[in-house]
């Protein structure tokens, strides 16, 4: 009786899987808000737990004296007063792979990409926890003028807000999440090129010149309708010098495979909840 080979089942087990060396790279959110607040202090951290404390002199009150009528002889001087704030590294940040195909780990391209991917999830779960501490003063908490459309009138009441509580103008961003940062670039006031001198939005989709004293960032990791304008000194940020990745062979603990690490402890405090504003609605 002939053979026919079908040429596929005799030749199925010789065929080899093979591993592509260009990696497909994955959709991800931005992450701006931990790189944006004050991180003068990074570094400063060495175990869990460590706490940074920051002096702040409140101003003096003074006096203002007429010759011949006040009392200019003596000097009324003012007890020096204090503020102390305090940001406690008590948080780790953290993200694991368990590889079990050697082949994969001894791919250079596939080590990179999964080191990449455990940065991105440990800073990403930093942005998610920084934003949670983001609780502006009531009075400092609005809604737009029209529902779900930011328009140029709110963005000027958050610089109203910012300029009374005296917030300083250098620094300012504000961070809308993807819908707001829709709305306004529609606005002609914004996007027209008579008014923007650098470039219109409406070529770029983006704002290379500040808005009312604003840097405008598009933050599409925030809910939808959702908008801060703050200032970097509203939060202190602390953390360890230096990420930590860590390759692990997981044969002591009587399993196949490698454990891939990453992590690193930090801490972060909301110093003063004037200089940041929240509109959502």
């Amino acid at each position: 009786m002939a053979l026919v080979p079908s040429g596929k089942t005799e030749l199925q087990n010789l065929i080899p899987t093979v591993w592509s060396s260009q990696m497909y790279d994955e959709l991800r959110q931005s992450l701006m808000l931990g790189s944006f607040f004050d991180r003068d202090y990074e570094g400063e951290i060495r175990s869990m737990g460590d706490t940074v404390k920051v002096n702040q002199i409140n101003a003096a009150t003074g006096e203002l004296l007429e010759f011949g009528v006040d009392n200019t002889l003596d000097i009324n001087s003012e007890a020096l007063a204090i503020t102390q704030k305090e940001v406690k590294a008590d948080r780790l940040a953290t993200a694991s792979y368990l590889v079990e195909d050697l082949a994969q780990l001894q791919s250079m391209e596939f080590q990179a990409d999964a080191r990449e991917s455990l940065v991105f999830a440990v800073q990403k779960q930093i942005e998610t926890y920084i934003e949670s501490l983001i609780v502006p003063d009531l009075t400092h908490q609005v809604a737009p003028t029209v529902a779900s459309d930011l328009n140029v009138g709110d963005v000027a009441n958050m610089r109203r807000l910012l300029s009374k509580a005296k917030v300083p103008v250098a620094g300012r961003t504000l961070f809308l999440d993807v819908d707001y940062h829709s709305d306004i670039i529609q606005k002609s006031t914004f996007a027209s090129s008579d008014f923007v001198p650098a470039g219109s939005p409406t070529a770029t989709g983006e704002f290379s010149s500040p808005i009312y004293g604003f840097s405008v960032r598009e933050h599409n990791g925030l809910a939808a309708d959702v908008g801060y304008a703050a200032h970097p000194s509203a939060m202190a940020h602390v953390m360890q010098k230096e990420l930590t990745i860590k390759l692990s062979d997981m044969h002591p603990a009587g399993k196949r495979g490698w454990l891939l690490t990453a992590e690193i402890f930090f801490g972060a405090a909301l110093f003063d909840n004037l200089r940041v504003v929240k509109i959502t609605g």
